[in-house]
This record gives structure tokens, C-alpha cells and sequence, in this order.
């Protein structure tokens, strides 16, 4: 009975134990996921060999699950909602979806956006290659904290941030930075590379703002290419600043071009649920011209989409 009695107590205990450990996304939305669980935790979620369960309230649909948190119902889709009332971002974007080539479908309008809140971010699957340029036409609503452009992880360093003083500072090849006093840190902005000659094993890249020569960012770095990484928007290895204090980043378009000027890629903002010759992305995302392919964005939760009027 003692025996029982204890291995009970021992139960109780272990059942009460909340642990925090991953989050389910809703949009802006987060819910914390818990491993031990009670009768009212109705959301199980399974990741990988591990079950998770959320303190949610929750009833089954015919093809979705409908949760509700903080008043509002959410709907849990495995691909797109057929009512358009929700969508899970994963933290790793799902793989693009290939249009024919036959595909004209354009972003006419050059006020679209994306939104970050500063947990979102763009990943353009092209590896680093130091011979190659970007172009990214974005806006940091209050002027501080967005890394604009680069890598993580990668021994090529490619990366441009706007600091919490209306500073671009620019870390290329060696990670030594450069910086330059910005004078319109909070307006809608083109920040560049170009590549102005490439000889023996060095690459000489130049930074531009608005098609204005950044004075005294001038690299010249060893050629260098990184098959395991890939460029990046809006995230770089710059970790010391904190994005989200950014008031939102607005992405307007995003373009890359190889050392001879030739386009490798043209990625638009698209609306969920834009009819792109006959496909419809289930969340915001981004379009390539070129490729011909719908992009999504990775991070935690939702870019926005909007339109500057």
C-alpha cells in the first residue's frame, strides 16, 4: 500500500510539471507547447519521435483543427486553409512551388510589401557567392535595428545592418566592419552590392545606398564561395541587435544579379490567395520572375502584406 501510494504521488507529481519547450505559431500569434499534459490540453502536436500537447480548446474540423486562443479561433492547416482563416508558419519555410515557364505573372504595383516583425526573414536558396550581387528595396519603420542583408554561419561574410542610430554598418570577407552615417535610416531605401572587378583570387565589391557609392565601404576580399549556405533577407550573423524593437521592416522587392550584371533572380511580394496562373500561395510570400517559382518566408510567424497608399 505504502508501495502505491508513492508511486501515485510520484505520478501526480510528474503530471503537474509544466515544461516549456517548443511554439506553435499562429500568425503574430505564439502558443508555448508543454510536454506534461492535463484533461484540458487538447492540442497534441507531434515533432519528430516527441508529443507535445497546448492548454487549448479545441474541436476537429472536417479537414483542419480549430483552436481557440485569447477569444479568437485559429484554424490549423496542413497546406492552405480552404476557408482562408489560418495558416501554421514553420520555422523552416516549406520548398517552393514551380510555376510553368510560360508564367508572366508580375507584382505591377511597386508599393507592395512584405511585413516582418522582426522574427521573419527571407531566405533566397542562391549559395554565397562573393561574385555575385543583391539589391533589396526595404524600410525600417522607426530607423533602428534590421539586418538587411547576409549570412549565418558562413566563413563568407556578405552582410549589411542598419544599427539602433541610423548607422549601415558593413561586415564583408575578413568580418572587419565599416560603418557609414545614414541620413534617411527610416524612409524606403535600396541597399546594394556591385562587383567592380574581379581578379587573380580577389573580389573588389562596393555598397551602395539609393545608387549613392557608400564612402569608404570598399572591399576587396578573397573569392570565395559557400555551397552550404545560402544569402539571406532581413537575418544575418549580426547577433547583438534586437530586430523586433524595429517597429516592422517592410520588404519591397528583392534582386540579385551574378559579377557580369546578368539577373539571377527577381523576388516580388504576393498576397495569399493571389491567383498566379492558377496557383494560390497559402500565406504571403515572395514571387520570382525569373525562375518562375513561389517563395515563402522563413522565421517564426507571418509576414504581413501591404501596400503603401
Amino acid at each position: 500500500m505504502k508501495f502505491f501510494k508513492a508511486f501515485l504521488l510520484l505520478f501526480l507529481m510528474q503530471w503537474a510539471t509544466v515544461v516549456y519547450g517548443r511554439v506553435l505559431y499562429f500568425g503574430n500569434k505564439s502558443i508555448n507547447l508543454l510536454q506534461s499534459c492535463t484533461s484540458t490540453h487538447k492540442l497534441n502536436v507531434q515533432y519528430g519521435n516527441e508529443y507535445w500537447c497546448a492548454p487549448l480548446t479545441t474541436t476537429w474540423a472536417s479537414d483542419s483543427l480549430h483552436v481557440e486562443f485569447g477569444g479568437a479561433t485559429y484554424t490549423v492547416c496542413d497546406g492552405e486553409c480552404p476557408d482562408d482563416s489560418g495558416y501554421v508558419m514553420p520555422e523552416t519555410p516549406p520548398e517552393p512551388i514551380v510555376l510553368p515557364e510560360t508564367c508572366e505573372w508580375t507584382q505591377t504595383n511597386e508599393n507592395a510589401y512584405l511585413l516582418s516583425d522582426g522574427r521573419q526573414y527571407f531566405d533566397t536558396q542562391v549559395p554565397v557567392n562573393s561574385r555575385n550581387n543583391i539589391e533589396v528595396t526595404a524600410q525600417v519603420i522607426n530607423g533602428a535595428y534590421a539586418r538587411l542583408f547576409g549570412t549565418k554561419g558562413s566563413s563568407c561574410n556578405f552582410d549589411m545592418t542598419l544599427n539602433n542610430v541610423g548607422g549601415l554598418v558593413i561586415f564583408m570577407g575578413d568580418g572587419s566592419a565599416n560603418s557609414y552615417t545614414f541620413s534617411t535610416p527610416n524612409a524606403k531605401n535600396v541597399y546594394k552590392t556591385a562587383t567592380n572587378k574581379s581578379y587573380n583570387s580577389y573580389v573588389t565589391k562596393i555598397f551602395y545606398a539609393n545608387d549613392t557609392r557608400l564612402n569608404r565601404i570598399t572591399k576587396n576580399v578573397y573569392d570565395c564561395t559557400d555551397a552550404n549556405h545560402t544569402m539571406l533577407v532581413l537575418d544575418n550573423d549580426l547577433t547583438s541587435i534586437d530586430q523586433e524593437k524595429s517597429g516592422g521592416i517592410k520588404l519591397y522587392r528583392i534582386i540579385m544579379k551574378d559579377s557580369s550584371n546578368n539577373l539571377i533572380h527577381d523576388f516580388q511580394p504576393v498576397a495569399k490567395g493571389t491567383d498566379i496562373c492558377g496557383v494560390t500561395p497559402p500565406t504571403n510570400a515572395m514571387w520570382d520572375f525569373v525562375k518562375k517559382k513561389l517563395y515563402y518566408p522563413a522565421g517564426t510567424g507571418e509576414m504581413g502584406y501591404g501596400v503603401d497608399q
